[in-house]
């Protein structure tokens, strides 16, 4: 996080407090600080933005910094899900893999990952990428799939999709591939890469 978001986000661009609270949720140039990140994500919500109430919604599963209450959770998904929005869409089929306030229902989560990648959502991709890559949803393996959409989810600096692009480069000898994409996810803090930077 540099002066010049920091800026930003106190000025009240809910973009920028988006990606501040997205950087102190994953150590990304400032100390990991949950209770700052969901500060942010909340001043972010509270000027009406869908994706930060998406994150906020988040906190309500998890009953840190916000009370537990899976209903909420759930109805802000579904609310934002409604409304069309990319990420309200993705969030939801996040619900339905987990069972989070809903039964889990796999085709369901399909269908709205798919509709949430349609429309640029950068965590679909990666769910779908996910997917492919490891044959769920009853989808099949497909490795071209797999790199179309991570490689949509990375060019929206959506930086998980780095650690699984990376681990697939390594998985198939093309190290040099690999360490490209994972640098640069552990350069903004991404953990799962980071354990993979460990490991490799």
């Amino acid at each position: 996080a540099d002066d010049k978001l920091k800026t930003a986000a106190v000025n009240g661009d809910t973009k920028s407090m988006i990606l501040l609270g997205k950087c102190y949720e994953n150590g990304a140039g400032v100390e990991v600080d949950s209770s700052q990140a969901f500060s942010w994500f909340q001043k972010a919500a509270n000027k009406g933005d869908g994706d930060a109430w998406i994150l906020v919604s988040s906190y309500y599963l998890e009953g840190v910094y916000a009370p537990k209450d899976t209903a909420r959770y759930l109805q802000i998904r579904k609310e934002w899900a409604g409304k069309g929005l990319p990420e309200g869409l993705a969030a939801l089929g996040r619900a339905y893999v987990n069972g989070y306030g809903v039964e889990v229902d796999s085709v369901k989560a399909l269908e709205l990952f798919q509709q949430a990648a349609s429309k640029g959502s950068a965590s679909a991709c990666v769910a779908l990428a996910t997917a492919y890559r490891y044959g769920m949803f009853k989808l099949p393996k497909d490795d071209k799939m797999f790199l179309k959409y991570a490689q949509l989810a990375w060019n929206q600096k959506e930086y998980y999709a780095g650690g699984l692009m990376a681990d697939y480069y390594f998985q198939n000898n093309e190290y040099k591939k690999g360490w490209k994409y994972l640098n640069e996810a552990v350069k903004w803090g991404d953990v799962p890469s980071k354990m993979l930077s460990v490991q490799s």
